[in-house]
């Protein structure tokens, strides 16, 4: 890690560093009146705006001391530095984590006094007092955690209590579900009938057919097919250009990482059904009567329309689809960089965590391979 360079005219150390989607970020360290103060900014410029401004702070007596920050008071710095790691929909999830629960029991709390029994009762009595679920006590201590480990790189405190804090109880921590073959049979099936019934009508149900073909022969996510392109699918060479995302917010972001622009091939019957949606009028591959993007809602509401049509024994959600993919092609022995690269995943091990799980089915395979190189059935002795 390369050391900073200390600017001696009171503005403090300045750190760069390279991320791991490549964009550069710079750490200032400046220590006033005794006091350290700590700030990943994205630019010089930002992070000179900084200090000029604890300095500012300190000329009207309003600096506040790194041992009274409290909660309500970082919440603004974690916010900002948020806005760089996750998406723009992501940051707004944590953020009505924050107002709803965090904020209201901790906002005038100072950071280094927040200590293990004040979570215990927090999560033991002050959430299940709002009888709140599992899973969404879960997503709390996961935000909380991420702020107090912040606080904790930046110096503020010393370590991170929420660590020590034991799992939420009852959280479904296998959150990632897959359906099995027959199961996703059964849903294209029955989206088939569906699409037959609704294809005259320009809307999510007029082209969900095509649609979950595509997520479950590339492991797309919703927001990257809804905002494909006529121009990102090649009918020569039988593929489909991942380069952007159609957010639950109603704006289209590039990806975050290099790894998420990706070209995925798929089978020529696949292409075919989806060039049959394009009717000329817009250039999204998947779009209102008016030419419009299709929103996240709408293509969600059309999948449970699917399910109930087909009068399907199962519920599915759309990233569900993408694991139901990555489960399938791993269990089929493709090599995981493979499946790695068509998810757009920045590493193989973001794939492995995720997909690379045991079946009974496929633990079963593998004794009996091992049972047979030891001769020891289909009557080798």
């Amino acid at each position: 890690m390369p050391k900073g360079k200390r600017n001696t005219k009171g503005e403090g150390g300045c750190r760069k560093q390279k991320r791991k989607d490549g964009t550069i970020a710079y750490e200032f360290r400046i220590t006033i009146e005794g006091h350290k103060y700590t700030k990943w900014c994205r630019t010089k410029t930002e992070g000179r705006e900084w200090v000029r401004g604890l300095h500012n702070k300190v000329d009207i007596g309003r600096l506040e001391r790194p041992n009274e920050i409290t909660l309500g008071s970082y919440i603004a710095h974690w916010q900002d530095h948020m806005k760089d790691q996750v998406k723009p929909s992501t940051l707004k999830d944590y953020m009505a984590i924050v107002n709803t629960h965090l904020l209201p029991a901790f906002r005038t709390r100072k950071l280094k006094s927040i200590t293990e029994i004040d979570l215990n009762t927090f999560f033991d009595r002050t959430l299940t007092d709002k009888k709140l679920a599992p899973n969404t006590k879960r997503n709390i201590r996961g935000v909380f955690s991420q702020i107090m480990d912040m606080a904790r790189k930046e110096k503020i405190i010393g370590f991170n209590p929420i660590a020590d804090i034991p799992p939420i109880k009852g959280a479904d921590t296998n959150t990632r579900k897959a359906l099995t073959i027959g199961q996703a049979q059964d849903l294209l099936r029955g989206a088939k009938a569906y699409y037959e019934k609704k294809k005259d009508y320009k809307s999510a149900h007029g082209s969900i057919y095509p649609f979950l073909l595509l997520c479950l022969h590339t492991g797309a996510r919703l927001g990257e097919l809804l905002a494909l392109e006529w121009n990102d699918i090649d009918r020569e060479h039988n593929t489909i250009a991942i380069n952007k995302t159609y957010t639950k917010n109603n704006t289209v972001q590039t990806p975050k990482t290099t790894n998420g622009n990706r070209e995925v091939t798929v089978p020529k019957e696949v292409v075919d059904m989806c060039l049959s949606l394009n009717d000329g009028v817009s250039p999204y591959v998947f779009h209102t009567k008016n030419g419009t993007h299709i929103s996240q809602h709408n293509m969600e509401r059309s999948l449970k329309a699917v399910i109930a049509f087909a009068h399907l024994p199962f519920n599915v959600l759309f990233h569900e689809l993408r694991h139901t993919f990555a489960t399938i092609a791993v269990s089929k022995g493709e090599p995981i960089t493979n499946v790695s690269s068509i998810l757009g995943h920045s590493k193989t091990s973001t794939t492995l965590d995720f997909y690379a799980h045991s079946t009974q089915e496929g633990m079963k395979e593998t004794s009996d391979t091992v049972a047979k190189e030891l001769g020891f059935i289909d009557g080798i002795e």
